[in-house]
């Protein structure tokens, strides 16, 4: 195993960052006694010195501004935190000192030269956060309240006819986007066949539904649900939900001139934020059952998941809507601390560039000697998409595992 096999990404807290070197004193604490008229000192052993360790830290990339807070916040809070060394592993420590440096001439990027001292084993603790667990109760909450607000801001009563005719328009429309995401479930079977079957009933039977707000809503939010428990993988449930937490773009709100098109309004955006905050919640959740592949994978899954539920949350507070505005950033919170700890010891990706014709298996080899030599090559066909895995192109850069 070479030394590139043992190295671990590097974070603080959970909170990744890159190490551009790194450093380490060593020795023993010794105080030395001189005494008159004698040519040599002697020395008394007081124990060993602290163990401290010198790391030169780097924030790199578009986003690095976020990633920078954060990785500052990390740092700031008191008490000592877990740090996971590149070439030393888990180490339980405190920040003794750190100097941040920003320079116009390396946009992008922020540079930290940081001094961390061990203090022992971590505390033992009786009961370990269960990071996926709590990401799955805050998902819950943005359910709860996604349906609240619908039922307290969908009616139809007193309206003119015209008003329940959008508002079954609308929901006609959303029932064909639920209906194109199911053609991408195919083969799934009887539960496919009931959950067609109930999206074709609230097609025919929203206008009576609309009398009752929380029926309504009730049938929407369980077809939207319907798309995370139908999938085969939660991967494919979380893209299909992406596509659900923009359901609103191209809509235009219509003209408030009147009380009927102000209630018109009002339905319009009750009905789109009830679909786009549900496809949240259960977003949230599919991603915590996600399994991730690579740190790679697992931080670009968070931070664009990330980023759809900041975008949802800060609409929600422009909306007035704080309750839900408060769930999705929670959520957005607790999906990202569970990304960043299950994610933190997974290999990155590096790439690996054949120089001649090979079979995927020699790669394998070469890459990661004999242990595990079958899911490696599998890894290296399945993430680079090679149609024979018998004949690797040269000069053609894979993307593989570095470890």
């Amino acid at each position: 195993m070479s030394w590139m096999d043992t190295r671990r990404p590097p974070s603080f807290r959970g909170v990744a960052f890159e190490v551009d070197s790194n450093s380490r004193p060593i020795g023993r604490r010794v105080q030395i006694d001189e005494y008159p008229l004698r040519d040599y000192a002697s020395s008394e052993d007081l124990g060993a010195k602290a163990r401290t360790f010198g790391l030169e830290a780097l924030i790199v990339g578009d986003d690095y501004v976020e990633r920078r807070n954060r990785f500052e916040d990390a740092l700031e809070q008191p008490g000592p935190g877990e740090l996971i060394h590149p070439s030393r592993g888990r180490l339980w420590v405190v920040l003794v000192s750190g100097d941040i440096s920003e320079s116009s001439s390396e946009s992008g990027m922020v540079r930290y030269s940081l001094t961390f001292a061990e203090i022992g084993e971590r505390p033992a603790r009786t009961e370990a956060t269960d990071t996926a667990a709590v990401a799955q109760t805050s998902a819950e909450a943005v359910g709860e309240v996604a349906a609240a607000d619908f039922t307290k801001g969908f009616s139809i009563g007193g309206q003119p006819d015209w008003v329940l005719t959008e508002a079954g328009k609308l929901v006609g429309q959303a029932q064909d986007r639920f209906d194109t995401l199911a053609s991408r479930l195919s083969g799934y079977g009887q539960p496919l066949n009931d959950f067609i079957a109930r999206g074709k009933a609230l097609r025919s039977g929203v206008l009576t539904l609309a009398g009752s707000p929380a029926s309504l809503g009730t049938e929407v939010t369980g077809l939207i649900q319907g798309f995370r428990q139908l999938a085969r993988t939660p991967g494919d449930a979380l893209s299909l939900l992406k596509g659900l937490m923009t359901f609103g773009l191209g809509f235009d709100a219509p003209a408030t001139t009147t009380s009927g098109r102000k209630r018109q309004a009002a339905n319009q955006a009750a009905i789109i934020d009830l679909i786009e905050t549900t496809a949240a919640a259960e977003a949230v959740r599919a991603a915590a059952d996600l399994s991730f592949a690579s740190y790679d994978e697992a931080v670009a899954t968070r931070d664009a998941l990330s980023d759809a539920l900041e975008d949802l949350g800060l609409a929600a507070a422009e909306a007035g809507h704080d309750d839900a505005a408060q769930a999705i950033e929670d959520a957005r919170l607790a999906i990202s601390a569970d990304i960043n700890a299950r994610g933190a010891d997974l290999a990155r990706l590096t790439t690996f560039t054949p120089v001649g014709v090979e079979p995927a298996v020699v790669i394998a080899y070469r890459l990661y000697g004999p242990a595990n030599l079958e899911a490696r090559e599998l890894d290296i066909v399945s993430r680079n998409r090679i149609r024979h895995p018998g004949f690797v192109p040269a000069g053609l850069p894979l993307e593989v595992l570095n470890g």
